[in-house]
């Protein structure tokens, strides 16, 4: 897995989209536009944004792709609705 895939998993794990991203890390839509349609790689700056917004997400993995996504210690929070009826 490259660092875009990574990139995407990321974001399809959080939710996020390319707009929702950009916020959160303080770059443009487009950056993150270029990322993911295989533009551009991420900046080595880029990828430490990445880690210091999402810091559960394990630096092995976001840098080599190496391990699991998450740290060790990270549990992972279900975004379920609740049932209403």
């Amino acid at each position: 897995m490259d660092e875009r895939e990574r990139l995407v998993e990321i974001m399809n794990s959080q939710g996020l989209n390319a707009k929702q991203l950009s916020l959160e890390l303080g770059v443009s839509a487009g950056t993150i536009s270029n990322i993911v349609g295989g533009r551009n790689k991420p900046s080595h700056d880029f990828l430490k944004g990445i880690a210091a917004v999402f810091p559960f997400i394990s630096r092995d993995w976001l840098f080599m792709g190496e391990g699991d996504m998450y740290k060790p210690d990270y549990k992972p929070i279900k975004n379920e609705t609740p049932d209403l009826f």
